[in-house]
């Protein structure tokens, strides 16, 4: 079966049809669009009809990102800026600058990331209206698009005294949490921004420029070159999850707490550092027999390694008296 799109102009003049066969959308699902899902690649295939562009000369691709993490996981469908300029020129009222793009520069800005200074490029493209053509501006600051990443590392969370916080759940449950954190070292995370940055930033500018003049047609589309915004995002998402993690540990006291199972009928429970031997010895003065002291044990092996790790003078004492119960029940049982 052969799906395909016709593009109209506004004089209704058909042009720009678009059609896949089986064997390209297979070779389409290979290649530029490789990691999508089906339902992803569905969308990618109705947005080249739409817009009528072409994924084999490469005017539009789709890009995954976190695809092996089910809640980071974010698709963008990408136009390179010809994908732009094939869609503003079959609106029939477009043309391009015949001018340079204008790049601004500024000594004060110049760094690693950075080594010429430049703090601008401005592009303009040309909309036809009732009577004549009219200039539509793009402007792109270096600033807010050139590629700039800071670097990070793992360290390990710490709690007030110094001892690591253990995770307490997942698949690192027990192992010390850590978390990335600035080193205030920065670079250009992308080796055409280094290579070629006049050409990268009027990009940008021009892309800015035929979003503004042809809204409908290029409204949610990304150039290859504004993607590093998309990464941002996903970072800002992670940085709310961080957050909201947070504020729930801080809410059960986690950092100070131990995740323990006393009570069945009460479930899983933080228990504060200065009550945890007190509660544990309390509870566990309750049972009959040594056998329910093992199971107990087990099942809370998480929170009782967290405690030996943070406080292990007064767990080595709790394991003793645990100890000396144990022996007592062992002697009755006899």
């Amino acid at each position: 079966m052969t799906n395909v799109s016709v593009i109209k102009n506004p004089n209704n003049e058909l042009t720009a049809p678009r059609s896949f066969e089986g064997k390209q959308l297979s070779l389409i699902r290979r290649t530029v669009a490789k990691d999508t899902t089906s339902e992803e690649f569905d969308m990618f295939i109705e947005i080249c009809k739409r817009q009528g562009l072409d994924p084999f000369r490469r005017q539009i691709y789709a890009l995954v990102y976190n695809k092996d993490d089910d809640k980071k996981r974010q698709v963008a469908f990408i136009t390179g800026i010809d994908g732009y300029r094939a869609i503003a020129k079959r609106s029939g009222n477009y043309r391009p600058d015949g001018e340079e793009p204008l790049i601004e520069f500024d000594e004060t800005m110049k760094c690693d990331t950075n080594p010429q200074g430049i703090k601008s490029a401005t592009v303009k493209v040309y909309q036809y209206a009732i009577d004549g053509w009219y200039p539509i501006t793009g402007k792109a600051m270096w600033d807010e698009f050139a590629p700039v990443i800071e670097k990070t590392e793992w360290v390990e969370v710490r709690d007030k005294n110094g001892n690591p916080v253990l995770q307490t759940e997942g698949q690192w449950k027990g192992r010390p949490l850590r978390e990335r954190i600035p080193t205030g070292e920065k670079y250009l995370n992308n080796g055409n921004w280094v290579k070629m940055p006049h050409i990268m930033l009027a990009k940008c500018a021009e892309a800015q420029a035929l979003r503004k003049g042809w809204p409908e047609e290029i409204g949610g589309l990304y150039t290859h070159e504004e993607m590093h915004l998309v990464e941002a995002e996903s970072i800002a998402s992670e940085e709310i999850a961080k957050y909201e993690e947070e504020k729930r540990m801080i809410a059960v006291n986690a950092f100070d707490s131990y995740p323990m199972i006393l009570e069945m009928s009460e479930g899983l429970q933080m228990i504060k550092e200065g009550e945890f031997c007190d509660k544990i010895l309390g509870f566990l003065s309750t049972f009959e027999n040594a056998q329910q002291i093992d199971f107990w044990r087990e099942q809370n092996r998480v929170g009782l390694q967290q405690y030996w790790a943070k406080c292990p003078k007064d767990a080595m004492n709790l394991k003793k008296e645990i100890e000396n119960i144990e022996k007592k029940l062992n002697e009755a049982a006899k």
